[in-house]
């Protein structure tokens, strides 16, 4: 019974001229502020059938739509967490830098894919088994599956190369397989293997598709000498991705 204070009124009435219906779509309403006292009713209760069917909240109506409204804000809280969440693993996995090819050189090609994965020390070697990884990589190659590598590394007016080979995270451990074949070519070959350049990742490749290998690509750590040849070594080249990602530690 007291007067509503001068700057509530206002607010009032922005609230009042955005209300169009109460309870439901149907029921069409019209409301203002009314700054007397006391007002009669045109419209009051009766018994039996009345002339007039009003529509009017029963018991725990607000809570009733407070739920759903509850419900909603915290479907969009969850998703917007999983938004800033996603865009977080995003930036985590955003590609790292690439270098042009300019001339894109020769790569030698040793041994079939499916002998390769056939070989009964494969599971144990592409999960970091060193040992298998070194029998298997003995039993593959010979002396006859060096020419087109000797002829890479067999470039006396640039200098004595340095082979580099993708220490690859895998879902089961740290694949073996690059650095026994960088190992095998280097005792063979009688060119140094760096092995300080590792990868940093984990990019989960094996049975990827292009798409999966395009978002998560490689990372690779460790010193390179300015001015120093490397070839690069890799169990499998597909799309080339991890030679293209390991070149890009060059200075």
């Amino acid at each position: 019974d007291t007067d509503p204070l001068d700057d509530h009124v206002a607010a009032l009435e922005r609230l009042a001229a955005k209300v169009t219906h109460v309870g439901h779509s149907a029921s069409f309403t019209q409301v203002w502020v009314e700054r007397r006292h006391t007002i009669e009713p045109t419209w009051t209760p009766t018994e039996g059938m009345a002339p007039h069917r009003l529509r009017v909240p029963s018991a725990g109506r607000l809570e009733q739509l407070s739920r759903p409204y509850r419900a909603a804000w915290q479907a969009y809280h969850d998703n917007r967490t999983e938004l800033e969440r996603a865009q977080a693993n995003r930036k985590a996995i955003a590609p790292p830098p690439r270098v042009a090819w300019r001339h894109f050189p020769n790569a030698a090609l040793l041994v079939d894919e499916a002998r390769t994965k056939r070989h009964p020390d494969y599971p144990g070697a592409k999960s970091g088994d060193d040992l298998a990884a070194t029998r298997m990589v003995d039993s593959l190659l010979d002396e006859s599956q060096l020419a087109d590598v000797r002829r890479l590394v067999d470039t006396s007016d640039l200098g004595v190369p340095a082979l580099v080979c993708a220490h690859a995270y895998e879902g089961t451990g740290v694949n073996a397989i690059p650095a026994a074949l960088a190992q095998w070519l280097s005792s063979r070959l009688d060119v140094p293997f760096v092995d300080e350049i590792v990868q940093s990742n984990m990019v989960s490749h094996t049975g990827a598709d292009g798409y999966g290998r395009l978002a998560r690509q490689a990372r690779f750590e460790g010193n390179v000498d300015s001015g120093r040849r490397y070839v690069l070594v890799d169990d499998f080249i597909g799309q080339g991705g991890t030679m293209a990602n390991l070149r890009r530690r060059a200075p």
